[in-house]
C-alpha cells in the first residue's frame, strides 16, 4: 500500500463522517479525531475520550491561527483563556473546551468507562465543530447531532447504565429527526413529521455503515494519522507567539459569528415564538379552541389560522379585532425583504371573518417576521412603510393604542406621518445658526425615517440645548408619548435636568416642565406619566435586568465610580446583553436622545440600544469613525470647534508662560527655564526642552529633574492608606544619591518596601536600560515612631537572562518561578530563599538597606554563569543583536543631544527593538 493511496483512503473515511465529515476542508484532523471518537464512543469510552481531547485541542489550535490570537503558554488551558480574552469563546463553548480537556486528562490517568459521559463529550465535540463552521465559513444552516446505534455487545453491562444510554440515544434521535422537520412547506403537521422520522432513520442507518468501514482500516491508518497531528503542531508552534496577520475586519466577523447562538430548527423557533408573545402580553391559541375574546389578555396570536390565500404561521387580534399577522421564517431567511414584498396578505381574511377585520383597506396593518432569534416588524399605515428589525414584539396594549390613535388622527395615523407632516416651522429666535441646522437637519432625517441621526456639535456650542427643544417639539407636534435622554454619568443627567427645568417654549412662553413631566429614573422605575425620562445608560441597564435602583446622591456618585471607564479603543468590549422585561416593553420609547456618544455606550453597552423600538439620536463634539459607523454615517449637522471659535461661541487659547511659587521654604520645585529630555510615547524619539514654567509640589519629599524619582514620588503621594503599588523604574532610582537617597528613605520608612523584582535590559525601556519593578504599601503613620519596612525580599530576574523582542520574547510563562516565589495570597512569612547562595531570591532586613551607601537599593549577588562558562553563553546571533541594540540606543541619545544644541545631523534614529 503506497502513500498515495493511504492518503486517498483517510480522506474518503474521514468525510463519510456526518457529524465531522464537514470540517476536513477546514483541518483534516477535526474530522479525523471527530470521526475516531464516534467509532469508539459505545465500545471503548476510554478511547472515545481521548479522541475526543485530541479534537478540543486541534479545535482550539485553529481558532487561534486563525483569528490571529496570541498565546503564553503551551498548554489547552492557555488557549482556552486567550481564545476567551478575545471574545471567541464564551460561556457555554469555554465551559465545553475545558469539559473536553478534563475529559482527556482523566482518561489518561484514570480510565474512564463511563459510556453515557463519553456520549456527552462527543456530542460537545459536535456543537464545538458546528461553532467552528459558523464562525469561519458563515454558515447558518440548521444541523443536528447524528447519534450512533447501541451495538448488540454494548460496552455497560449494568442494567441501570444501559437504561440510561438508551434514554440518551432516545433523545438525540428525537432532536434529529426534529431538525428536519419542514413545516412551512406542508400545511399537514403530522405528515411534517412522519417524513422527517424516516429521514432522520435513514441517516443513521447510512452512518452505521460508514463506521463499520472505518472501523476496519482504522489501524492501518493510525501512523498517517500520527503524523498528521505532527506536522500540525509544528506549524501551531511557529504561530503561536508570532500570529500570522489577520485584518480586523476578519477577525471582528469570526468574533460576531462565534458569538452568535446556534440557528433553530423550525420546531424550536416555533417554541421560542410562543415564548416571546407569551412574554410580551399575549395569549397564543389553536385554531380549534380560537376565542378572540379571550378575558385573560387584549391580545391573542391564533397559529396555523387560513386566510384568503391559504394559511398564516399566527394571527393577531386585538379587542377582538383582526390587526395583524407573524410569519415564522426559517432561519437564513431575509426578513427586511419578506414583510414588503409579501402582497398575500392584501387579499385580507376568509369571507366568515370580515367583520373582524379592523381596516378593511389593511386587513393586516402590523406585520412581523421571525425566525424566533431574529424579529422585523412592518407597520402598513406608516407613510412608504418600510421594516425594521425590533427586538421582540410589541404588547397587545399598544398595539390597541396605535390603532385609537390612528382612528383619532386620520390625516397623520402615526407617529412617523407626523414627523412628516405635523411638523411647523422653527421658531429661530433665541437659536444660534448651528442649533438651528442641527434641529432642521434632524427632522429631515426622522420624516424620511432614518433609524439613527448624528449631531456634532463642539462643546458649550449648545448641545443639550438643541436636545430639549427638539424634544419638545417631538412632544408638542409630533405626538411622541416618551422621550429617553441618555447619559453616561449621573452628573450629566443632572445637568440635563436642569437644562429642563430652565427650558421655556418659545409658542407660549411656559415652562416645559409645567407641560410634560421630566423625571430621573429611580427606584420607582418607569412611570407612566413620565413624557422625558433622563437616565444613565448603566442604570437603565439595571432596570431591564430587574434589579433595585436608589435615588440617593451617594447612591448615584457610587454608582458613577463604580461605572465602566470610557474606552476611546475601538478593539476592545464585549457587548452586554439583555432579556425582554414586561415592565419596560421595547416601545417604552419614540426617540432615545444619546448624550456624549462614546464608543463604550453604543459598544459595551449596545444591548441596551438595540432593545428598544425607538429613533436614536447621537450628540457628540468629537465622532469617531466608529461613532459615524454606528449612526450609519447619517451626520445631520456638524458644528466643529474650529467654528464655534469663529463665531466667538468659544474661546481660543494661547499657551502662557509663567514662573509660579507655590509653597515657599519647601515643596518640590523645577524652576523654569531648566531643560529636561522629551520622549514622544509613539515613536520613542526623544528631544531636550526648556521648561517655559516652573513646577512646585509640595507633597513632593525631594526637587529633582529626575522625571523617574518624580514619578516614583507621584505614585507614592497618590496612594491611599492601605493602598497597594507596583511601579516599573530604571535602576538610577535605586542608586542615585541627593534627591534619590531622600525618596528612598521616606519609601522604606512610610511605606511597606516588600519586594523588589530586578529585571532584565530593554523590556520595558529603550536597549540597554535596566528596570525593576518596585512592590510597595502604604501604612498608617505608627505610634513608636518605627519604619514600616522590616525587610525586602529582591528577585534577581536579570543575572544570566537575555530576552529580545523577536528572537527570544519575554512571556507570562517566564515570570512562573517569581510568582511562584512571591506566593500571592499568602502571608509574607511563608516565602523561602532559595537554597543556593547564587539563587535569585534574597531577603535584606531594613537594617541592611538603611546601612548601606546612601541607601543604594541597586543590589546583585548572582554571578553570571555565562561570564564563567563560554559554552554557557548565548548564541552569536543574540549576543549581536544585543550589542546593535546598546549601540544603537546610545546612538539615538547622541543624536539628540546634538540636535537639541542646534546642530545638523543626517544621521536617522533607528527603531531600537
Amino acid at each position: 500500500m503506497d502513500e498515495q493511496d493511504v492518503d486517498r483512503r483517510l480522506r474518503e473515511l474521514a468525510k463519510a463522517s456526518a457529524n465531522f465529515g464537514r470540517l476536513y476542508g477546514y483541518q483534516p484532523l477535526l474530522a479525523i479525531y471527530g470521526s475516531q471518537a464516534e467509532l469508539t464512543v459505545l465500545t471503548n469510552p476510554n478511547a472515545a475520550y481521548v479522541s475526543a481531547g485530541q479534537f478540543g485541542e486541534v479545535l482550539a489550535e485553529e481558532f487561534v491561527t486563525r483569528t490571529g490570537t496570541r498565546v503564553e503558554g503551551t498548554n489547552q488551558v492557555d488557549r482556552i483563556n486567550a481564545l476567551t480574552r478575545a471574545g471567541v469563546l464564551v460561556g457555554w463553548s469555554r465551559d465545553a473546551f475545558h469539559k473536553l480537556r478534563r475529559g482527556r486528562n482523566e482518561a489518561a490517568h484514570n480510565h474512564l468507562f463511563d459510556t453515557t459521559m463519553a456520549l456527552e463529550a462527543l456530542k460537545l465535540c459536535w456543537q464545538l465543530g458546528d461553532l467552528f463552521d459558523r464562525a469561519m465559513g458563515g454558515t447558518r444552516a440548521v444541523t443536528a447531532f447524528v447519534p450512533p446505534t447501541l451495538p448488540a455487545e454494548a460496552s455497560p453491562t449494568d442494567p441501570e447504565e444501559i437504561a440510561q444510554l438508551r434514554e440518551a440515544l432516545d433523545g438525540h434521535r428525537r432532536t434529529l429527526a426534529e431538525s428536519r422537520i419542514k413545516l412551512s412547506e406542508t400545511s399537514d403537521r403530522l405528515e411534517a413529521e412522519r417524513r422527517a422520522r424516516a429521514e432522520a432513520e435513514a441517516l443513521i442507518a447510512n452512518v452505521e455503515q460508514a463506521k463499520a468501514t472505518y472501523a476496519a482500516q482504522i489501524e492501518e491508518l493510525r501512523a498517517q494519522v500520527t503524523e498528521l497531528r505532527a506536522a500540525h503542531q509544528q506549524q501551531y508552534d511557529r504561530e503561536r507567539l508570532q500570529p500570522r496577520k489577520v485584518a480586523s475586519a476578519a477577525r471582528d466577523a469570526i468574533v460576531e459569528r462565534a458569538q452568535r447562538p446556534a440557528p433553530l430548527n423550525e420546531v424550536q423557533a416555533r417554541v421560542k415564538i410562543d415564548a416571546m408573545l407569551a412574554k410580551a402580553g399575549w395569549v397564543i391559541q389553536d385554531k380549534a379552541d380560537a376565542n378572540p375574546l379571550d378575558e385573560r389578555s387584549r391580545g391573542v396570536a391564533i397559529r396555523e389560522f387560513t386566510v384568503a390565500t391559504g394559511r398564516a404561521d399566527y394571527v393577531l387580534y386585538v379587542d377582538g379585532k383582526i390587526v395583524g399577522v407573524i410569519e415564522a421564517k426559517r432561519e437564513g431567511t431575509p426578513l427586511a425583504g419578506a414583510l414588503a414584498q409579501n402582497e398575500r396578505y392584501a387579499a385580507g381574511v376568509l369571507k366568515e371573518h370580515a367583520m373582524a377585520v379592523w381596516r378593511r383597506e389593511e386587513p393586516f396593518a402590523f406585520r412581523y417576521a421571525t425566525t424566533g432569534t431574529e424579529t422585523y416588524f412592518l407597520n402598513r399605515i406608516d407613510p412608504e412603510a418600510r421594516s425594521r428589525e425590533v427586538f421582540t414584539f410589541h404588547r397587545p396594549e399598544t398595539l390597541a393604542a396605535w390603532m385609537r390613535y390612528a382612528d383619532e388622527h386620520p390625516d397623520a395615523p402615526t407617529f412617523r406621518a407626523a414627523l412628516r407632516t405635523s411638523m411647523p416651522l422653527l421658531e429661530t429666535h433665541g437659536l444660534r445658526m448651528a442649533q438651528v441646522e442641527a434641529i432642521t437637519g434632524l427632522e429631515d432625517s426622522l420624516a424620511a425615517d432614518k433609524p439613527r441621526a448624528l449631531i456634532q456639535m463642539a462643546t458649550g456650542a449648545g448641545k443639550t440645548f438643541t436636545a430639549v427643544t427638539e424634544t419638545y417639539r417631538l412632544l408638542r407636534h409630533a405626538g411622541a408619548r416618551r422621550v429617553l435622554f441618555l447619559v453616561d454619568r449621573n452628573n450629566l443627567g443632572r445637568q440635563a435636568r436642569a437644562e429642563f427645568d430652565k427650558y421655556r417654549t418659545p409658542d407660549e412662553n411656559r415652562k416645559l416642565t409645567d407641560l410634560y413631566s421630566v423625571d430621573m429614573l429611580g427606584r420607582s422605575g418607569l412611570q407612566e406619566t413620565s413624557s422625558v425620562v433622563i437616565s444613565t445608560i448603566q442604570r437603565m441597564y439595571a432596570l431591564l435586568k430587574g434589579e433595585p435602583l436608589m435615588d440617593e446622591p451617594e447612591a448615584e456618585d457610587r454608582e458613577d465610580k463604580n461605572a465602566s471607564r470610557l474606552d476611546e479603543s475601538y478593539a476592545t468590549d464585549e457587548p452586554i446583553s439583555v432579556d425582554y422585561n414586561r415592565d419596560v416593553p421595547i416601545e417604552s420609547f419614540d426617540v432615545i436622545v444619546v448624550d456624549e456618544c462614546h464608543r463604550s455606550i453604543y459598544g459595551l453597552w449596545r444591548g441596551v440600544l438595540d432593545y428598544f423600538d425607538a429613533h436614536l439620536v447621537g450628540l457628540t463634539a468629537t465622532p469617531t469613525r466608529q461613532t459615524k459607523g454606528f449612526f450609519d454615517h447619517n451626520e445631520v449637522s456638524k458644528y466643529t470647534y474650529e467654528q464655534a471659535v469663529a463665531d466667538g461661541v468659544n474661546v481660543d487659547f494661547d499657551i502662557v508662560r509663567l514662573n509660579t511659587d507655590l509653597r515657599e521654604g519647601g515643596g518640590a520645585k523645577i524652576e523654569a527655564g531648566t531643560t529636561v529630555r522629551i520622549r514622544d510615547r509613539q515613536t520613542r524619539a526623544q528631544r531636550y526642552e526648556e521648561l517655559d514654567i516652573q513646577y512646585d509640589r509640595d507633597d513632593f519629599t525631594a526637587t529633582t529633574t529626575n522625571k523617574q524619582l518624580n514619578f516614583l514620588q507621584h505614585i507614592m503621594s497618590l496612594t491611599a492608606i492601605g493602598g497597594r503599588a507596583a511601579v516599573v523604574l530604571p535602576d538610577n532610582v535605586l542608586f542615585e544619591g541627593g534627591a534619590g537617597e531622600k525618596v528612598r528613605r521616606k519609601l522604606l520608612d512610610e511605606f511597606d518596601l516588600h519586594t523588589i523584582l530586578r529585571l532584565p535590559t530593554g523590556i520595558f525601556y529603550a536597549g540597554g536600560v535596566k528596570a525593576n519593578v518596585l512592590f510597595f504599601e502604604k501604612k498608617s503613620p505608627r505610634a513608636d515612631g518605627k519604619p514600616h519596612t522590616t525587610e525586602t525580599w529582591v528577585y534577581d530576574f536579570r543575572t544570566g537572562q537575555h530576552f529580545t523582542q523577536k528572537q527570544r520574547p519575554l512571556t507570562r510563562a517566564s515570570l512562573d518561578d517569581f510568582v511562584a516565589a512571591y506566593r500571592p495570597g499568602e502571608p509574607r512569612s511563608s516565602r523561602v530563599e532559595s537554597e543556593d547562595e547564587n539563587g535569585p531570591f534574597k531577603k535584606f532586613s531594613y537594617e541592611e538597606l538603611i546601612a548601606r551607601d546612601k541607601v543604594n537599593l541597586d543590589i546583585t549577588w548572582m554571578k553570571d554563569p555565562a561570564l564563567d562558562d563560554a559554552d554557557s553563553g548565548l548564541p552569536p546571533e543574540v549576543i549581536a543583536e544585543e550589542i546593535v541594540r546598546d549601540l544603537q540606543s546610545a546612538l539615538n541619545e547622541f543624536t539628540a543631544i546634538a540636535r537639541s544644541l542646534g546642530g545638523e545631523v543626517d544621521v536617522p534614529e533607528a527603531e531600537v527593538e
